[in-house]
């Protein structure tokens, strides 16, 4: 397998809590937060978006939160008692944003700890389509995709062609014996992995691990 020492580790460091009232700071928690976006609502807490010049977005928290943030790769926004529907556009900044690996984390903070997540990740010039087995689901995805299960889990991504595949220093290799079909072990929070294609077509799949679920009063 190959190696890539990128500015992705930035990236790979989970959402922690650090409030002791609800959640433990040693773990890291389910993203489950749903989102409205451009008018269809989704509720599995993480997403993969075609680039567009905006996006409209409302987020739901489980409760009326005191501290909403949104983080890209660029900067970030923060509101404060913002309620429990917060509707937002996002705009993504050219030559920034809306280049390469730039994805939104939100989050969304309560007066009694619970918190709820979400990760929106989009595809651009990526195009070569996989077969993603992720935690009980089949699925395919051109150019970009996100898994989200348990740490420690073995994942499935596979390709109509052979691939190479690129992984981050700190994250487990995919295996395959055929360079078609890979398996992976998700480790605890975010690995980016790239999967480039004998057509010279990439592919770029995201693992989120998490330690637990949040548990809703």
């Amino acid at each position: 397998m190959h190696k890539l020492n990128l500015f992705w580790g930035l990236l790979f460091v989970g959402c922690v809590s650090t409030s002791p009232d609800q959640l433990s700071v040693e773990k890291l928690y389910r993203k489950d937060m749903a989102l409205k976006i451009d008018g269809r609502k989704v509720t599995q807490g993480v997403y993969v978006l075609e680039k567009k010049p905006s996006y409209d977005m409302t987020a739901y928290l489980y409760r009326k939160a005191l501290v909403f943030k949104i983080t890209s790769c660029h900067r970030e926004w923060v509101w404060t008692d913002p309620g429990d529907d917060i509707a937002f556009k996002y705009e993504p900044i050219k030559g920034i944003e809306d280049e390469g690996l730039c994805p939104l984390e939100i989050g969304g903070f309560d007066t009694k700890g619970q918190h709820s997540w979400a990760y929106v990740d989009f595809a651009g010039d990526e195009k070569l389509l996989a077969e993603i087995g992720c935690n009980g689901y089949v699925s395919q995805f051109r150019g970009v995709s996100v898994c989200q299960c348990r740490k420690g889990l073995l994942q499935r991504i596979s390709f109509t062609e052979p691939v190479k595949a690129y992984s981050p220093d700190r994250c487990p290799e995919p295996i395959s014996d055929d360079e078609k079909h890979y398996t992976v072990v998700v480790d605890p929070g975010k690995c980016v992995y790239l999967f480039k294609g004998a057509s010279g077509n990439i592919h770029r799949m995201t693992t989120i691990g998490y330690d637990d679920v949040m548990l809703r009063e």
